[in-house]
């Protein structure tokens, strides 16, 4: 567990005429809000990520809510200038590791792409330098508490990241989006089998709600060939086709970094990313993989 933190602040979402509060030395705080429906609460503090977490109250009650662990972001900073690439630049994090196994959040900017900042206003900002941070949420056996916000009922626990550019920080943008999209990489530290859908979602902090995404998918880099990383989309795991390849958003630019990358057998989360946000590739609940259904007789 990490150590209590003091002065970060905690208000009601999108309600300013509630104030807010700061946690004490031992990380408590105490705050009013109206009671009898649902609020969100906001925390945050310089040099964390700022955390959502819902509450259904009832009137006239004191609540202790759960502990909510705010997360420094990741020291590694990679800076990407997108007029002067001619070959993909990745962004990667720090190496993380607990019980589940070890992995790196990796995304690859490839020629060409462009990126805009929205702003509080709506309005959109072009981007031609930035510097990327991407730090995991779900480390641990504090990963939980560390979670932006509560997940859904449906989705299970499993693996969530924040990406951010500092220039977008600093002007207070709400976003930056890609185009075309950028893949974004982890580690299959969780075994499962190539080819199978990886749910992605991420949180919207204006509207303080998760919202669903395309999902990605499990493949694997099979071999290198002259060069470039042939790689598996389906569960036999022979290497896909160009036109199966062209049809997932792949380029030989991206193949061939992935071959500088990942060695030959590497298995990935793969998922194509339109825009900056906490990212959620979180898995349903159900059986496990390695489940045997009944059969009728």
């Amino acid at each position: 567990r990490g150590a209590r933190l003091p002065c970060a602040v905690t208000a009601v979402h999108d309600h300013p005429d509630l104030g807010q509060t700061r946690s004490r030395p031992g990380g408590r705080f105490d705050l009013v809000v109206n009671g009898g429906g649902v609020v969100t609460l906001e925390y945050h503090r310089e040099d964390f990520l700022a955390a959502h977490r819902r509450l259904d109250l009832g009137w006239q009650e004191f609540v202790e809510i759960e502990d909510v662990a705010l997360v420094r972001a990741d020291p590694v900073v990679t800076t990407i200038l997108l007029a002067a690439m001619t070959e993909p630049i990745a962004a990667r994090s720090s190496l993380t590791a607990d019980e589940r196994g070890e992995r790196q959040t990796t995304v690859l900017f490839p020629p060409g792409t462009t990126a805009t900042m929205e702003m509080p206003d709506g309005t959109l900002q072009p981007l031609e330098e930035l510097h990327v941070r991407l730090t995991e949420y779900t480390v641990g056996s504090n990963g939980p508490n560390s979670m932006p916000s509560g997940l859904p009922v449906t989705s299970a626990y499993t693996f969530a990241f924040e990406a951010t550019v500092e220039e977008a920080v600093a002007a207070g943008a709400r976003s930056v989006h890609f185009d075309p999209p950028v893949p974004g990489y982890v580690e299959n530290f969780l075994e499962l089998p190539t080819g199978i859908a990886v749910p992605f979602g991420y949180y919207d902090r204006e509207r303080a709600v998760w919202v669903p995404s395309p999902d990605g998918r499990v493949i694997r880099v099979v071999a290198i060939e002259e060069g470039l990383a042939a790689v598996a989309l389906a569960a036999d795991e022979e290497p896909a086709s160009e036109e199966e390849l062209a049809a997932e958003g792949f380029t030989d630019g991206e193949r061939r970094r992935l071959a500088t990358l990942y060695a030959p057998g590497a298995s990935l989360w793969r998922v194509r990313m339109p825009h900056f946000s906490p990212c959620d590739w979180n898995f349903s609940w159900g059986a496990p993989l390695s489940a045997i259904w009944p059969r009728n007789p």
